[in-house]
């Protein structure tokens, strides 16, 4: 299984082994992806992402030498999780295997036992939630 970690600097892991990611324009990509894993990112969003508000000419094109990058990297997992959607593009992702995800469902389940008063199992949770982090928390910018 290919694990996606985003919860400090961004790493593919194949079996627990890194995988080489692409320069820092197809790395861009994969975290916009990711970030929305398993939802459809159109183009227009991606070009914004990577350009903010002037965008070069060539910029639809080069998305797609991105993406391409982006397979072939990813493909050396075994995998090619990246669908094309009509104007965009879409990452599917186990949810056990975004570190993002996980660490969500931790944070949910800690929250449900400290509503039920269970403080013990609640601190369990919490603190594997933490440990996904790598890295300054502060760094991070997400919402759960």
């Amino acid at each position: 299984m290919v694990e996606f970690r985003i919860l400090g600097p961004l790493e593919v892991l194949k079996e627990g082994e890194q995988l080489p990611l692409p320069r820092l324009k197809e790395r861009m990509v994969l975290a916009v992806l990711l970030l929305h894993a398993n939802e459809f990112v159109s183009r227009e969003r991606l070009i914004d992402d990577l350009w903010g508000e002037a965008p070069p000419p060539t910029a639809r094109q080069a998305v797609n030498v991105y993406l391409s990058q982006l397979r072939k990297a990813l493909s050396r997992a075994g995998e090619d999780p990246i669908t094309t959607a009509s104007g965009g593009y879409r990452l599917r992702v186990e949810s056990d295997a975004l570190d993002a995800s996980r660490m969500q469902v931790l944070v949910a389940s800690a929250r449900e036992h400290a509503s039920k008063g269970e403080p013990a199992p609640a601190a369990e949770r919490f603190r594997e939630a933490l440990s996904l982090w790598r890295g300054p928390a502060a760094l991070m910018i997400m919402s759960f």
